[in-house]
């Protein structure tokens, strides 16, 4: 199973609007489904999709070779 896109609405944040992430829409041998993690107070039933972003690695400044345990 993989993410194919992340769901998210807009939501007015201190009178900004902002994007809230509220589910995903995965992939598997059937075909596609939702996953419906929260919905905001005052949703309006519009939903976008965005293709996930790859998350960036994060390097040690110390190699765990370093760590004498």
């Amino acid at each position: 199973m993989a993410v194919k896109y992340e769901m998210s609405t807009k939501v007015d944040r201190g009178g900004k609007d902002r994007w809230q992430k509220i589910g995903v829409v995965m992939e598997n041998d059937k075909g596609m489904y939702a996953i419906i993690d929260s919905i905001p107070v005052g949703f309006t039933g519009m939903v976008s999709f965005f293709v996930p972003k790859e998350k960036a690695t994060v390097q040690s400044a110390t190699p765990d070779a370093d760590i004498p345990f």
